[in-house]
């Protein structure tokens, strides 16, 4: 006999004992005593109970059906709310394009737009924040206020004051800060270059999934659809996220390994050799190895000794070597060959 049916034979008897009033109302199998003897009386009542089990399962089913119903249309609701009129994600519904400008040696520039007018920041993968000048914060209205602490490779530090709730327009897409960075990027640029009005960093995509493929000059803004399609092939970098002092900022760095395992901050805006601290081993100030990241294939490269607070710090010209393809979101990094 199955356990199905030892539950229900217990639960006719138990119904059969309250028929025959020998389980009050209420007791069940926590009841005082067991059903006294069968009787050829007991079974119209056993009849009943079973006819009783059966609507309560029904019941009880169709009472699921309902909450079933009822979830599903919730569920409907609340997708509708997420993703706007019209069923319109916040993302793109297709792939959009956004040129990098050359700007000044190897750095490129992308054009943003902000309350009305645009300007030009420098696309910076290691800058952690994204950064206005002063004068762009006095065109939008803002008076910076606070304070957030940042530090350069090097140690140096930076204070710089805030804007809030301000919303940057990249290739048609609204991209909202809660907090905007207000810093002259000229105190550390060489002097006689062309004007520029600040720092677009991976802080701003970090809900938006976009591909970088500095060779070719472009940062493509990914559907779900593309992001997928796009990363079929790819090898995903073990990486790690790094978000400042007070958490708003936004780095990459990946894993790899010269004498040692180490982590490489990915910096597009070192426009140097891959930098290394002097705990990686190497010899002079600079000095040739093979750097293995996982999935990627070895290559010699060049390497800086310096006093830096990380492992490592790629540059802009072992990057643009490479097509990446960014998921901050999820901490998902994908790499292919570029070209």
């Amino acid at each position: 006999m199955t356990l199905e049916s030892r539950q229900r034979r217990q639960k006719v008897r138990l119904g059969a004992g309250r028929e025959a009033g020998r389980i009050p109302p209420g007791q069940g199998r926590g009841g005082l005593a067991k059903p006294g003897p069968r009787s050829p009386g007991d079974r119209p009542s056993r009849a009943l109970a079973v006819r009783r089990l059966d609507d309560s399962f029904e019941y009880e089913v169709t009472k699921l059906k309902r909450m079933a119903s009822s979830l599903a249309l919730l569920t409907s609701v609340m997708v509708a709310a997420c993703t706007g009129p019209g069923g319109a994600s916040d993302g793109p519904v297709a792939p959009v394009q956004v040129a990098l400008e050359p700007y000044v040696g190897r750095l490129v520039t992308v054009d943003v737009g902000i309350d009305g007018d645009t300007v030009r920041l420098i696309f910076d993968t290691g800058g952690g924040q994204t950064l206005v000048s002063p004068e762009v914060a006095g065109r939008i209205g803002c008076t910076p206020s606070g304070r957030s602490t940042s530090f350069r490779m090097t140690g140096e530090r930076i204070d710089v004051q805030l804007c809030h709730d301000v919303t940057l327009s990249i290739g048609g897409l609204a991209f909202e800060h809660q907090e905007l960075g207000v810093w002259d990027i000229h105190a550390v640029l060489p002097e006689g270059v062309p004007p520029v009005d600040g720092v677009l960093s991976l802080k701003t995509f970090a809900a938006q999934p976009f591909s970088l493929d500095l060779g070719a000059g472009l940062l493509t803004l990914e559907t779900a659809t593309s992001y997928r399609d796009r990363t079929r092939d790819m090898v995903r970098l073990e990486s790690r996220l790094a978000t400042g002092l007070d958490g708003d900022e936004l780095d990459v760095l990946v894993r790899g390994e010269v004498d040692a395992p180490a982590w490489f901050l990915l910096d597009s805006a070192n426009l140097d050799v891959v930098q290394a601290a002097a705990h990686l081993g190497g010899s002079g100030d600079v000095w040739e190895h093979v750097p293995r990241l996982d999935g990627m294939p070895p290559v010699t490269k060049s390497f800086r000794t310096r006093d830096i607070l990380y492992d490592g710090v790629l540059s802009e010209e072992f990057m643009r070597e490479w097509s990446f393809t960014f998921d901050l979101a999820s901490n998902e990094v994908w790499v292919t060959k570029a070209g």
